[in-house]
């Protein structure tokens, strides 16, 4: 027979069951937290996040997603994506995302969709498959955006090329010849396109009183008419704008000269002008995107770095330099000339450039680092490597500090 444990051999189990509960307690606890901060990000991101099933069932949508289709999560969950793709499109939409293999699992995209007032957009996706350890796909996680206006940009920046080119036939340029009291005299097909005129409703009016915003028009009159007087000299290229019919305004890069009849009096202007537009408004554009790109990139939550096959970093953002102890990105640059001084095996790089070299990217590897203190850090990269006329190769880089959850 067994025998009946004693007392003080009850009371030490049950602490120890007590002891076991509370470890698997707080084990709990950390991983709902774990997966609520992860779950608030998701939700929170202003991209669309959508994880489905191999035949296209939807398991998972973020708020974005909703908002975006005007439908519930309980309404998306279960249904399948196809269903918001124009029909046209679907088969496409499936080979690529069923063509995702173990060794290529990711794939970009861009589609039409068919929003809830029957609206067709354009979406862009970055697809991930999921597989089994037998290699087989299982599902699927995908990152989308709204590329409609984009879409409509590039389609009206191909009209627009197809109507100037046929112009550009006759004449590349714009001519407007202006007379001593300021009356049009001459204008090309060009200068009617860009004004938006016929040629016979421009010739004989003043340009100054139709064809200059009323911002400028005093000034600009006012510098005509003394040029007209010959008591200043001509500017040969100036940028200003011109109003077109619709109202627009449209910004010309102007080349002048001044007309003499015979006897050398001035009697006018000829002008010819290219619209730059486009030109100032990309460039516009292109400072806007750097300033949000720069934005994105210094308030990112993860590392992002860029480094030299050297091991020179070019660009750090402000939460790796924080990981490493610092307080800014140019604190950082200024302290850490190589990567190699992070490394706590710096013998560990070669190979590692080594496999992102042949594959052209890393993802996922947990390598450890010191702090500006010393500390090791264990940290989660990813890699890409692209190539830099000037500097060979460089690897842009996400780390993230894992470190927490390593211990």
């Amino acid at each position: 027979m067994t025998e009946k444990p004693t007392y003080e051999e009850l009371v030490k189990k049950i602490w120890e069951l007590e002891h076991v509960e509370n470890k698997f307690k707080r084990a709990e606890e950390a991983l709902q937290e774990s997966e609520g901060r992860y779950r608030a990000v998701v939700e929170d991101m202003p991209v669309l996040i959508c994880s489905f099933l191999p035949g296209g069932e939807i398991a998972f949508v973020n708020n974005a997603y909703c908002e975006y289709f005007g439908k519930t999560f309980e309404e998306l969950v279960g249904t399948n994506f196809l269903s918001l793709i124009p029909e046209s499109e679907q088969k496409a939409v499936m080979d690529n995302i069923s063509g995702l293999k173990v060794e290529s699992p990711t794939q970009s995209h861009e589609h039409k969709v068919i929003t809830p007032n029957g609206e067709r957009r354009w979406q862009s996706w970055t697809n991930r498959a999921l597989f089994d350890e037998q290699g087989k796909a299982v599902g699927y996680q995908s990152i989308g955006m709204d590329i409609t206006v984009r879409k409509q940009a590039e389609e009206a920046l191909r009209q627009e090329r197809n109507r100037a080119q046929k112009l550009l036939d006759i004449a590349g340029v714009m001519f407007v010849a202006i007379d001593a009291k300021g009356e049009v005299t001459h204008v090309n097909q060009k200068g009617s396109a860009v004004l938006g005129y016929e040629q016979k409703e421009i010739l004989g009016q003043n340009w100054f009183d139709n064809f200059i915003p009323v911002s400028i028009k005093d000034q600009t009159n006012e510098v005509f008419n003394r040029l007209m007087a010959g008591e200043i000299e001509p500017i040969e290229y100036y940028e200003n704008p011109v109003l077109t019919k619709i109202g627009e305004e449209r910004i010309i890069a102007w080349h002048n000269t001044i007309l003499k009849d015979d006897e050398g009096n001035i009697i006018g202007t000829l002008s010819s002008g290219e619209d730059i537009t486009k030109r100032k408004r990309a460039e516009e554009a292109l400072r806007q995107s750097k300033e949000r790109l720069h934005s994105i990139v210094n308030n990112a939550v993860v590392g992002i770095y860029q480094v030299t096959h050297e091991g020179k970093f070019l660009l750090v953002n402000l939460r790796l330099a924080q990981m490493f102890g610092f307080k800014s990105p140019e604190e950082f640059l200024a302290s850490v000339k190589n990567i190699n001084q992070l490394y706590v095996e710096p013998k560990e790089r070669p190979s590692i450039l080594e496999k992102i070299n042949a594959r052209g990217f890393l993802d996922g590897a947990e390598i450890q680092f010191r702090n500006r203190d010393g500390q090791i850090i264990l940290t989660r990269v990813s890699v890409r490597v692209f190539q830099d006329e000037k500097r060979g190769n460089i690897y842009e880089g996400v780390m993230a500090d894992i470190t927490r959850y390593s211990q």
